[in-house]
């Protein structure tokens, strides 16, 4: 394997044990972990993320108390963000997200959460029911 290679298996495995590690602490003290994938405008006018994260993501969703989200879709399917227009959403000198691609990212993680509060919050009611 080359340096890269080596380094990018590592860092699979090192990212998934960080993972576990969250959605034990999450499962022990009652929340709930959220990974937000959050692409940069070069990956969303190319339409795909530059490090592949197929491997990284295999088995994340068995964990407990531990979900994830990819704003890639999000952005492309819901707003209608593509290459386009992707540069509307960030700053032009240092890649990050300007005011509009905040609210982009604010709508895509609010869509996301919202089932899962309400979901959280029946559950807890559910229990204090009994």
């Amino acid at each position: 394997l080359t340096t890269r290679e080596k380094n990018k298996s590592e860092s699979i495995i090192d990212s998934k044990l960080l993972s576990e590690r969250y959605s034990e602490l999450a499962q022990k003290n009652k929340f709930i972990c959220i990974q937000l994938l959050h692409p940069e405008k070069s990956e969303i006018e190319n339409e795909y993320y530059d490090f592949n994260l197929k491997e990284l993501l295999v088995g994340l969703d068995t964990l407990n108390n531990y979900l994830t989200f990819d704003l890639m879709s999000f952005y492309k399917d819901s707003l209608g963000i593509n290459s386009a227009n992707a540069a509307d959403y960030f700053w032009k000198i240092d890649g990050h997200h300007n005011s509009k691609g905040y609210e982009a990212m604010g709508k895509g993680v609010f869509s996301f959460i919202k089932p899962v509060v309400i979901r959280k919050i029946n559950e807890n009611n559910h229990r204090k029911s009994y």
